[in-house]
């Protein structure tokens, strides 16, 4: 007997399940492939639950690494084809990752230390009998690892057990009503806590089918939304944004009946130049440690809104005293629910950020209505927000200060033309030292959505702006908004 979370998946026939460039695969051909696979993993003498990383982009393979690693007993954990090697370092210590899923493209960027499954080999080379891989059903155990950002310049690691993954599936399936019958344009990469839960594991679990995306380009995804036809698109305000730059008014696009935006609040501008191109988007609110909270219902979009809690999710604002706020005040996020995480991986030293009465305290600030509309007024902490992935200053910093010639460095997230944000550094330089030396130099130690965007040099950093800085500060003393 499998996962209730898988159950649904290896009952499937041959429906089609996922489409990836110009090929077709069935959930037979899907259920085939990973038993391949898991045949190959069994051979790597894991312990059971222990954790698989994996290194693909969004792809056929990729579908098939997830379901190979879950259906076997071990723990997944997807990570980004763009993160360098002592990034990955860093992750595979923490989680004492023994084994990689990849291709031989991301194959280098592993430890010699780790053990690497080329999954086109695997696939290209399979012989003989195919293991049915049945394990018990186990809801508390560790099912996926999500990769987040931390405060101290290592990334954290999300443990989330099947019973959580399963009820937030439940949740978010009732929410959008998805059936067998809905196609989703996957654009989001599967590491993102969005990518993962609502464009891989959703369309899966409700035998919908998946159109694949490798990586995001407006172009090649309206091509893909004209042509494979999807029902739902799940992205975030960049790729909506983007998207809004390409398509025309005339395009039909009445097959899409869901789109979704979600990582940060959609800009209101940008809101209504999407429905003057017939493109009305819901809002998505959650986090790796939460799962889905709440999806708006898209009507007109105001200022942060993000529509009312799901079935089974509560939503309570409290003051700087955890004294719960009058309604229409503004206060922090907290939030209960049967799909909340389990813990931070190889952090039993930091307390988790939660009530005594189960309730996860989230870093946004927000206001709620009379109708229970949720609506985010800002946030907490000094994480940036690139294109819904949370990126931590300190880590940029502390590239930027290994960086010979560099005496201070201050990171930060500031808004772009269109209202989205985006990253900016202040350096102070002991030497004579290029916009160009420094995103080289960031380039090969960072993934690219890390780098910065904007890089001013200045004669000074006043140490109150070091660290997590105020915005206030940042506005007082350079004008940043």
């Amino acid at each position: 007997m499998l996962d209730p979370v898988l159950q649904s998946i290896f009952n499937q026939d041959d429906r089609l399940a996922v489409i990836d460039r110009d090929q077709s695969f069935s959930f037979f051909s899907l259920q085939r492939s990973s038993r391949m696979l898991a045949k190959r993993l069994k051979h790597l003498k894991l312990r059971h639950g222990e954790r698989i990383a994996v290194l693909l982009p969004n792809s056929m393979h990729a579908v098939v690494a997830f379901l190979a690693v879950a259906h076997t007993g071990y723990s997944y954990l997807p990570l980004s084809i763009d993160l360098k090697f002592a990034e990955l370092q860093s992750i595979f210590r923490k989680c004492g990752v023994r084994a990689v899923i990849c291709c031989a493209s991301t194959s280098a960027l592993v430890p010699e230390t780790v053990q690497v499954v080329e999954l086109d080999k695997v696939l290209d080379d399979a012989k003989g009998d195919l293991p049915e891989c049945l394990q018990k059903p186990d809801p508390e155990r560790e099912f996926v690892c999500l990769s987040t950002s931390g405060s101290s310049g290592d990334p954290r690691i999300v443990a989330r057990t099947a019973a959580a993954i399963y009820a937030n599936l439940r949740q978010v399936t009732a929410g959008l009503q998805v059936t067998a019958e809905d196609r989703f344009l996957s654009v989001v990469p599967f590491w993102h806590a969005n990518g993962f839960s609502n464009c891989l594991l959703l369309p899966l679990f409700c035998g919908a089918s998946i159109v694949t995306m490798d990586r995001f380009l407006p172009h090649p995804m309206l091509d893909l939304i004209l042509d494979k036809k999807p029902t739902m698109v799940i992205g975030s305000p960049f790729v909506f944004r983007a998207l809004a730059q390409v398509v025309e008014p005339h395009y039909r696009l009445d097959h899409v009946r869901t789109w979704i935006s979600s990582g940060a609040a959609l800009p209101v501008e940008l809101d209504k130049k999407l429905r003057s191109l017939n493109i009305r988007v819901r809002q998505l609110y959650g986090s790796s440690e939460t799962g889905t909270i709440s999806i708006s219902f898209g009507d007109q979009l105001q200022a942060g809104s993000v529509g009312k809690p799901l079935q089974g999710v509560r939503v309570r604002l409290v003051d700087g005293n955890n004294k719960e706020v009058a309604q229409g005040h503004a206060g922090k996020i907290q939030v209960s629910s049967p799909a909340l995480f389990s813990g931070y991986v190889g952090e039993l030293g930091n307390e988790i950020p939660m009530t005594e009465d189960g309730f996860y305290c989230m870093e946004d600030l927000g206001t709620q209505d009379i109708e229970g509309n949720l609506a985010l007024t800002g946030r907490n902490d000094a994480m940036i927000n690139v294109s819904g992935v949370k990126v931590d200053p300190v880590e940029i910093q502390q590239v930027l200060m290994s960086m010979p010639g560099i005496a201070q460095a201050l990171a930060f997230g500031t808004k772009d033309a269109n209202g989205l944000e985006m990253i900016k550094v202040l350096l102070v330089a002991e030497s004579k030292i290029s916009t160009e030396d420094v995103l080289h130099y960031c380039r090969n130690r960072l993934a690219e959505y890390k780098l910065p965007r904007s890089i001013e040099m200045v004669k000074d950093i006043p140490q109150e702006l070091m660290g997590k800085s105020p915005r206030k500060l940042l506005e007082n003393e350079y004008g940043i908004s």
